[in-house]
């Protein structure tokens, strides 16, 4: 049997119950039909017991295409018949299965569309494909909606001005209600919209990349991680929303290989991320590897409080983005909310570098703990920011707000240094605190501490630059603390550089710096009120330094520990340490209270670090020469002397 050229346009149709294969006549040749029972297109043999019917239409299909379209209760599949010899494919129902053979080498597209309630979608195969959804609306009660075994790359095509959801079935099998074993590759301006009714909501067993035309990416339900991913995520563009999801957000796992590229991170340089929480101790993104953000927008919200974990024997909390290795920034926007008790805006094991970006953080629960425990394994306490090994933070904007009991704003377990950029923190607990050494070389720090320390260092502080405003509470606080919490290993204060007011009940005093030029220092013990502006001038009455308060404390004695004369607290409601590189060693200063500020004056949190900002000068309180590393000029100091 043979189609001659008067068809060349046309196409051949073989119909085989539903599923339906489409040669195009121009390709077609000698089609040899053996004993009546059987017949061979391109090297595809049909029984004709089996062929319901041969038509030819005018119709044109593409080649290497395979098309899927469900019905209620039915689905037909279309397969091209340059690539029938490659396929096999069964429909039962609207179930839909489609084999490819070992013997592709050319990328085929799968394009589904229509409706069911009761379908599903499996593929396998051993060469990458193109999956265009094309406003599919699939349910299976009983398993994934869509299964892709296949194990290669995974093209996800989202056909702009469409939407494609997909549900799963309750107590499957399935670990999603759409599953991929290869690597998904999202591309297009399309919405899907997933449901997982038994585990998550999408799974995909090596990395998934989200290009920078991808449209919309929602989990609305999901039993238990929204996404859940092996290898990596890489984000470029398009907008992922998830929410009503039992555990994390976005979950990324490491491979059992740990040599697999880019194992277990997240990538993240463009593209928006909505993410809300409400389980104990769920992250809204979640990394066994290295996080690196450098563009794009993330807000993630977490309600769920604590949890004991019985397999590690220690609490665990929320966090809106939790690393377990490193967390490197320099693009962005973050804006992190925890509500939960012991929840955290950033959690993570490794280091955090902050270079650029734009990060907000905002938690309000209390101290959780478990069983009464009185040991760190017991508890878990809210923070802006938690880190256990070293904190750079060399640009961007840190913003972090903690008001809970025990809220500490930003914590780091061994070394933080700060080198640029704009840091501010109003908190709780302690605003920035570090286990180990802490250094301030540049950029623009503010703490306000309402209940604690406002910078607190459990070794030595060294400020070298920048300009920074602290604020700690009222006796026994400081507004610079250099010291582990027994005060059993009292550390050292460098001022060496920058621009500074730190207010509190009290102050770590400088100390001597072998090797280093210090800044000289002056420390105010007495009682400044509430937007009262202090002004520091030299002998000729030039001002170099000037600061508005812009906060209340207590009267009745401060505490500054280190002071000069030893034995007791202070006598003054509050301590004020200032330095500025204004300020030279053995000239005579002479410092006001009630000044008048000019109008249009630079400040920064009430600090005017460009100076000559004072336009009257007020009161006096006393001159001093400057001296190294600290001058005091009241006598109402004193304290204990380390």
């Amino acid at each position: 049997m043979a189609l001659g050229s008067a068809y060349a346009q046309q196409t051949m149709w073989v119909h085989q119950g539903q599923v339906h294969y489409a040669y195009t006549t121009s390709q077609l040749d000698t089609m040899p039909v053996v004993d009546a029972t059987s017949l061979t297109v391109l090297g595809k043999t049909f029984e004709l017991a089996q062929v319901d019917s041969i038509n030819v239409t005018s119709e044109e299909v593409a080649d290497n295409a395979i098309g899927v379209s469900y019905a209620g209760d039915k689905a037909q599949v279309v397969v091209s018949g340059n690539i029938a010899t490659h396929i096999e494919a069964t429909v039962k129902g609207a179930h839909v299965a489609v084999l490819q053979d070992g013997d592709v080498a050319t990328e085929y597209t799968y394009t589904l569309s229509g409706t069911s309630t009761n379908g599903s979608f499996y593929q396998d195969g051993s060469y990458k494909i193109t999956l265009r959804l094309n406003g599919l609306t699939l349910t299976n009660p009983d398993s994934a909606a869509i299964n892709i075994r296949d194990g290669k790359r995974i093209a996800i095509e989202l056909v702009e001005g469409t939407t494609t959801t997909l549900v799963d079935g309750a107590n499957g099998p399935q670990k999603a209600a759409f599953m991929v074993n290869g690597h998904s590759e999202f591309k297009s301006g399309g919405a899907l919209v997933i449901s997982g009714n038994t585990k998550h909501g999408f799974w995909g067993d090596e990395y998934v990349e989200l290009k920078k035309t991808v449209g919309s990416i929602t989990v609305n339900k999901a039993v238990k991680d929204g996404m859940s991913i092996n290898q990596y995520l890489e984000m470029k563009g398009g907008t992922i929303t998830i929410s009503g999801v039992g555990d994390d957000g976005i979950q990324v796992d490491l491979t059992d290989d740990e040599t697999d590229e880019l194992n277990g991170q997240v990538i993240i340089s463009g593209g928006t991320i909505n993410v809300a929480v409400t389980a104990a101790a769920a992250k809204g993104i979640n990394a066994e590897g290295e996080i690196t953000i450098s563009g794009g927008s993330i807000t993630a919200t977490t309600s769920g409080g604590g949890t004991w974990d019985s397999d590690e024997s220690k609490t665990k909390a929320c966090a809106g983005i939790k690393g377990d290795k490193t967390i490197d920034i320099s693009g962005g926007t973050l804006n992190l909310t925890s509500t939960g008790a012991g929840g955290k805006g950033i959690s993570l094991d490794g280091v955090l570098t902050v270079s650029g970006g734009d990060i907000t953080i905002k938690t309000s629960g209390n101290r959780y703990t478990y069983g009464g425990g009185n040991s760190s394994d017991y508890r878990s306490s809210p923070k802006g920011i938690k880190c256990d090994a070293d904190i750079n933070i060399n640009g961007g904007n840190i913003k972090v707000t903690t008001t809970g009991n025990y809220g500490e704003g930003i914590e780091s377990k061994a070394i933080l240094t700060i080198n640029d950029g704009t840091v501010e923190v109003n908190s709780y607990d302690d605003g920035i605190n570090s286990k180990s050494d802490m250094n301030i070389n540049g950029g623009f720090v503010f703490v306000n501490a309402s209940n604690n320390d406002g910078i607190d260092s459990n070794h030595d502080l060294n400020i070298d630059g920048g300009v920074v405003v602290t604020y700690g509470a009222s006796q026994p606080e400081c507004g610079l603390d250099a010291a582990d919490d027994d005060r059993s290993n009292p550390g050292y204060v460098h001022i060496t550089g920058g621009t500074l007011v730190a207010v509190g009940g009290g102050t770590s005093y400088p100390r001597a710096f072998t090797g280093h030029t210090l800044q000289p220092v002056f420390i105010y013990s007495g009682s400044v009120s509430q937007n009262t502006s202090l002004a520091l001038n030299d002998a000729s009455g030039n001002n170099v330094w000037a600061f508005t308060q812009l906060r209340s404390y207590t009267s009745g004695g401060g505490w500054a520990p280190g002071g000069p004369g030893g034995g007791g607290p202070g006598g003054g409601s509050q301590t004020i340490v200032i330095s500025s590189p204004k300020i030279t060693s053995g000239s005579t200063y002479t410092l006001y209270t009630g000044a008048t500020i000019k109008s249009g004056a630079t400040a920064f949190h009430g600090l005017y670090y460009q100076g000559d900002a004072v336009q009257s000068n007020g009161t006096s309180v006393g001159s001093k020469a400057a001296t190294t590393p600290y001058t005091t000029i009241s006598s109402s100091g004193g304290g204990w002397n380390w």
